[in-house]
């Protein structure tokens, strides 16, 4: 899957516009995983192990931001966004309120066994391929993209995160599951954490047409990163 964008928009707004209606309108809805979840296809079990899974995803995304901020010139304003981001992973230091704890609870909310000062549930120790495929495919883009490509790439995360827990968090609801999905909720409003330094970002590199382009690809190296990780996570989870 790829943003259908027939040409690059015309501002930064446009492409938030157009990267949001085809998150909405496509991803969420025809994505095998996405799917499956709110059509209520997997067993309890399935459901069990594809969020066990999402642990080791989850668990990267920490380290890449980092590694997007090693690869961003030294305390400049592109700093900005990552590093909110990553502060905010961390829950800005408040006690229990890190993403990890948060997920580890919604873990044993169903069902499984995270042991105390852990977040990856002992029923899924081994990180699955599809978390493996994932990390490669994020590895590789950042390895090569240039500057502008990386602003890209953090802003489409930003926005990605409010229309995936949305849809996961009303999903579990219908099986049942209403404790501990503060997780879901943290990421769940739209644009909420698409701060003023991602738009000043978008709008410092979208004068130059090179840049202009780069930033688009990071949104699309995004919207296909995320589709084939859920994708696979679907296969792993009918697996059981």
């Amino acid at each position: 899957m790829e943003l259908t964008l027939t040409k690059i928009p015309s501002n930064p707004d446009e492409l938030v516009k157009a990267f949001l209606t085809e998150i909405r309108t496509d991803y969420v809805v025809n994505n095998p995983f996405f799917k499956s979840l709110k059509d209520k296809k997997y067993t309890v079990k399935q459901l069990q192990m594809a969020f066990a899974a999402f642990a080791h995803y989850r668990s990267l995304f920490s380290r890449f931001l980092g590694h997007m901020i090693l690869r961003l010139p030294i305390e400049t304003e592109e700093w900005g966004p990552c590093g909110l981001n990553l502060a905010e992973e961390y829950g800005y230091g408040k006690p229990g309120k890190s993403h990890g704890i948060l997920y580890a609870n919604f873990l044993r909310g169903i069902g499984l066994t995270v042991k105390p000062e852990f977040i990856i549930a002992e029923e899924l120790k081994e990180m699955p391929e599809c978390a493996k495929n994932f990390e490669r495919a994020f590895v590789k883009f950042l390895a090569s993209a240039p500057i502008p490509g990386i602003v890209g790439m953090s802003g489409a995360y930003e926005l990605l995160d409010g229309p995936e827990a949305k849809a996961q968090r009303e999903a579990l609801q219908k099986y049942g599951f209403t404790k501990e999905l503060a997780y879901f909720t943290e990421h769940e409003i739209e644009k909420a954490h698409f701060t003023k330094y991602n738009e000043d970002q978008l709008n410092k590199y979208w004068s130059n047409p090179k840049a202009r382009k780069d930033v688009v690809e990071g949104f699309n190296q995004v919207y296909r990163i995320q589709d084939r990780f859920y994708s696979e996570l679907h296969e792993f989870a009918i697996s059981f």
